[in-house]
């Protein structure tokens, strides 16, 4: 993988905006301390393990895209400002499809990948 080089314009527009919505939004910072420290630590690493995931491909055929293009929809019109994509859409409906037939999740390992 290659480096992309990184948009120093870009990232000072972004902290300038970051440090304007915390200005306006104090609510958002959170108390100085180990309290805090640990918290973000926890939420980081939840994060990275969501981000630990293996690609599959599929073929559907365009009037199973269709359907989940409205699902897709559906999603977004119940939860306004979240950006619902076709593979959130098909995620949700596998794991529930899953539960539904009542399969166990799959132990993971410890890096977030499953057996």
């Amino acid at each position: 993988m290659t480096a992309r080089p990184v948009d120093l314009d870009a990232v000072r527009a972004s902290r300038k905006r970051l440090r304007a919505l915390a200005a306006a939004h104090p609510q958002l910072r959170g108390e100085p301390g180990a309290n805090n420290v640990s918290g973000w630590e926890a939420t980081l690493a939840t994060e990275e393990a969501r981000m630990a995931t293996q690609q599959v491909g599929i073929r559907l055929p365009e009037e199973l895209v269709a359907r989940l293009d409205q699902h897709v929809e559906r999603m977004r019109a119940a939860q306004p400002g979240l950006e619902v994509t076709r593979a959130d859409a098909v995620r949700v409906l596998l794991t529930k499809a899953l539960d539904a037939e009542g399969g166990k999740p799959a132990a993971r390992t410890k890096k977030g990948t499953r057996p």
